[in-house]
């Protein structure tokens, strides 16, 4: 927010600050607009799809958020992307699209451990909830 103050369109700082908020779900929506400045300034790169589809998935628009994801893979596959796919598909109650994701996710790289602190949980909890029958 300090970077914000200084240089409202720094993009780097909008992403970042758009991505944390949407972390915790009920400051969602304050991260949409920035993110949406963030793509408006650079096009649609794909670490900003991503940080998009996060948002997304925090307001519940999870079909945005898998169009998004799949934009960005098309560009660059990252294995935490596939992550963040699986995330949406589960959110859309898709179990065989989520265990296909996060597969991928695994087998191009995906270590927990790597994740941001905020995301280890939601991958535990992704996870058990594809573990389960």
């Amino acid at each position: 927010r300090e970077i914000l103050k200084l240089e409202e369109r720094n993009v780097v700082a909008l992403n970042n600050l758009a991505w944390l908020l949407a972390q915790r779900s009920e400051s969602a929506a304050e991260a949409l607009p920035l993110i949406d400045l963030a793509i408006e300034l650079t096009g649609p790169a794909p670490e900003m799809l991503d940080t998009r589809a996060a948002v997304f998935i925090a307001l519940g628009e999870k079909e945005n958020a898998v169009k998004d994801l799949q934009d960005a893979l098309a560009e660059v596959p990252k294995p935490t992307w596939h992550f963040h796919l699986a995330q949406a598909f589960l959110s859309m109650e898709n179990r065989e699209a989520a265990k296909r994701a996060i597969e991928t996710a695994r087998s191009t790289g995906l270590n927990p451990k790597l994740l941001h602190p905020l995301e280890r949980a939601a991958h535990d909890r992704l996870r058990a909830a594809l573990d389960q029958p």
